[in-house]
């Protein structure tokens, strides 16, 4: 009898074994089928995904009755059946693993995976970088096995940190899911020097807060302490030479050819050329360095004018301290590459008479600056050249550096010719427009290789 009933239990278990469905499926939304091409991806229950997620029904995979284990086939069925469902997406949201071959039930998505509003290529972060310098930004390339090969764009953003940007190099089986220009991560400021707390996208597009970003030496190193990761990505661009030009600003302080920029603006340059000369900027005109003042970062080079006579100076340089709170302006070139050639104007104040950490050659001004300014003339609002804009706080809004004026004196004594220190101010007690129109012609375009 015992026997009997042992053979009849096999019997039962084989033919419930026999009769379990291997997919079990309950549709909510309707959906169109989409194509056999479109991709379907796994994802894990409490993963948050960049983007927005549907539920259009759910489905259990039970592989009790099946005699080979084969999980690969068991999810390309489950893709498909999710495919033909208009989903694009199973998030499992349990795992059995009691049996030899596991068991799971998840739920049929719609993923709309969030996309940028602007992407950005890798030719426009070079056209950005080509016109200023951040010793972070540029090109990095992964060294380590975990993102072999994976290239990203680091590029500063308005709020003081930096983003990632996708280039190249996502694991093949994600590359449908990614685009050049895609963000790739966020990264935000921590108390640490050049450590960012970071939002990573991971391959098939899951973020993950865990992360943390720091930049030392050319070296960009992607830490998960969680997950034991320390990935290592190494600048490739810039390189030191990989800028063949570069651009600043300049102005006229007489009719024979001398124009003032800063230093860093011509330093190690193998030819200076300057456009602008009397509002034409067709004509470019070679230039050379006459004298340099490394320490107060200014120069004085030579444009080589020929038979072309330059409109006569319009102002005079201040010798006296201004007082903070004086209003002044900003004239320059700044970020040609984006915002074309014509001449930019900023206002501002005097925020101190003192610089960064306080230097006594130079004011700080809330005239907003960017890349390409530098060089550029400083005036108040009568008419008079009171500074050379040459650097901005990156940490900071509104704070802006330019060397006082009157530290030029020292390096008119150094000209071959002599060199009028009181320059006539032709446009004294003007309106701003008129300030701007009676000088614009005197502000230049410095460009150098």
């Amino acid at each position: 009898m015992k026997k009997l009933f042992l053979i009849l239990s096999v019997m039962s278990l084989m033919v419930f074994s026999a009769c379990t469905q291997l997919y079990t499926t309950t549709i909510n939304v309707e959906k169109p089928a989409l194509g056999d091409t479109t991709e379907v991806f796994t994802y894990i229950a409490g993963k948050d995904i960049f983007g927005d997620i549907e539920v259009i029904g759910s489905i259990e995979v039970n592989t009790n009755s099946q005699k080979d284990c084969n999980m690969q086939k068991f999810e390309n069925d489950a893709h498909d059946i999710a495919r033909a469902a208009g989903g694009n997406a199973l998030i499992v949201q349990e795992i059995d693993l009691q049996f030899t071959c596991l068991n799971f039930t998840g739920h049929i998505a719609k993923i709309t995976y969030a996309e940028d509003t602007a992407l950005i290529d890798r030719k426009s972060l070079k056209e950005i970088w080509s016109n200023r310098f951040d010793p972070i930004e540029g090109i990095y390339e992964s060294t380590g096995p975990n993102l072999k090969n994976m290239e990203v764009g680091v590029l500063k953003n308005n709020t003081g940190g930096y983003s990632l940007i996708y280039l190249n190099g996502t694991a093949n089986e994600y590359r449908s899911l990614w685009r050049e220009g895609n963000l790739k991560a966020k990264l935000s400021n921590t108390g640490a020097i050049n450590t960012f707390k970071t939002t990573w996208l991971e391959h098939n597009r899951t973020y993950d807060t865990g992360y943390l970003i720091s930049f030392s030496d050319g070296i960009m190193s992607l830490i998960n302490t969680e997950s034991e990761i320390n990935q290592p990505f190494i600048k490739m661009y810039p390189t030191q030479n990989s800028f063949t030009s570069s651009s600043g600003s300049g102005f006229a302080i007489s009719e024979q050819g001398y124009v003032v920029t800063n230093h860093h603006v011509v330093e190690g340059a193998e030819s200076i050329t300057v456009k602008g000369v009397n509002g034409d900027f067709n004509q470019p005109y070679a230039a050379e360095v006459i004298v340099t003042d490394q320490r107060n970062d200014l120069a004085i080079i030579k444009i080589d004018v020929g038979d072309v006579d330059i409109e006569p100076i319009p102002f005079q340089l201040k010798r006296e301290l201004s007082q903070v709170g004086n209003e002044v302006f900003v004239l320059g070139y700044p970020l040609r590459a984006t915002m074309g050639d014509e001449l930019k104007l900023t206002t501002g104040i005097i925020s101190s008479r003192t610089g960064f950490q306080g230097d006594i050659t130079a004011y700080q001004i809330s005239a907003p600056v960017q890349p390409g300014n530098s060089g550029g003339p400083t005036f108040d609002m009568n008419g008079n050249l009171i500074g050379i804009v040459n650097a901005k706080h990156l940490g900071a809004e509104n704070a802006s550096y330019s060397v006082k004026a009157n530290y030029l004196i020292n390096l008119f004594e150094l000209l071959p010719e002599e060199m009028s220190l009181e320059l006539m101010n032709k446009a004294a007690n003007s309106s701003l427009a008129d300030l701007v129109e009676s000088v614009r012609n005197h502000v230049y375009i410095i460009e150098v290789d």
